[in-house]
């Protein structure tokens, strides 16, 4: 997802007449097209299209402001953080680890490693007093029950069919002409639905083991991992080709190559 974000930003700096085509990463991954060519593009809209038409139906939708303005400038800076370093690992959470470990890549299992290590120390840099926010208690007298409009409820959630519909109809006549784009679209759909409604963050499952302890996620994710893996090495033993992908990285006087082995088209 991330290298599809990457894209979008070089297609804006096209716009003010910059040529990101000619830098060495977008060459590796590519800026040919527009989002809707790619079959990155179309699983990110409908994934999009999903997350949106989710929220909706659960009538949870709402621009939220935190109560403390340093929150905004944490979650600024944690964003380029993790931008910078997906743009490094060249994947993301999702390419890098759980689509990535499954593929049997060797780079999927160092990000997992220095993910759990960042992660812990992230969770220990955290928790200091100069980040701890001061939080204001009220007394009541009971609990407040939870109220919503059923109006405004009834309203969203038929705006929430009207674009899941609209997501599933495009992505349904897309696969008519281009078969890849099609169906990325509609499982980018059936991705959005999952992690909104499931609240599935691969990150939060290293920090809750450092925080509160709990495995839930991990274990989710470790189940999902392993029947994937399953399927892809199904696909192998079918004769499906592998790809083989180099990465260097100068050590010293010397280059270092480290082979990235692949059994699907995805990129790296």
């Amino acid at each position: 997802m991330t290298g599809e974000f990457t894209r979008w930003g070089g297609h804006v700096l096209q716009l003010f007449g910059a040529h990101p085509e000619q830098w060495g990463y977008f060459k590796v991954i590519g800026l040919e097209g527009s989002p809707l060519d790619r079959i990155d593009g179309m699983m990110v809209i409908g994934m999009f299209g999903g997350c949106f038409a989710a929220a909706l139906w659960a009538n949870n939708v709402k621009l939220r402001m935190p109560q403390h303005r340093i929150r905004i400038f944490q979650a600024v800076l944690g964003g380029m953080i993790a931008g910078f370093g997906a743009r490094l690992a060249m994947g993301c959470n999702l390419a890098a680890f759980f689509t990535g470990i499954p593929q049997f890549s060797l780079h999927a299992w160092f990000f997992a490693l220095a993910t759990a290590v960042g992660s812990y120390f992230g969770a220990r840099f955290t928790l200091l007093p100069m980040f701890r926010i001061p939080v204001k208690l009220q007394k009541v007298s009971a609990a407040s029950p939870l109220t919503q409009k059923p109006a405004q409820a009834k309203r969203r959630f038929r705006l929430g069919m009207i674009i899941f519909l609209a997501v599933i109809l495009w992505g349904g006549l897309t696969a008519m002409n281009a078969p890849k784009l099609g169906l990325a679209m509609l499982f980018g759909v059936g991705f959005g639905l999952l992690i909104e409604r499931a609240q599935i963050c691969f990150t939060s499952a290293f920090r809750d083991l450092w925080i509160t302890g709990r495995t839930h996620m991990a274990k989710a994710i470790i189940i999902g991992m392993a029947v994937s893996a399953i399927g892809i090495f199904s696909y192998v033993q079918m004769g499906a080709a592998t790809k083989n992908y180099v990465g260097r990285t100068k050590c010293g006087t010397g280059w270092t190559a480290v082979w990235f082995r692949y059994c699907t088209g995805w990129r790296l």
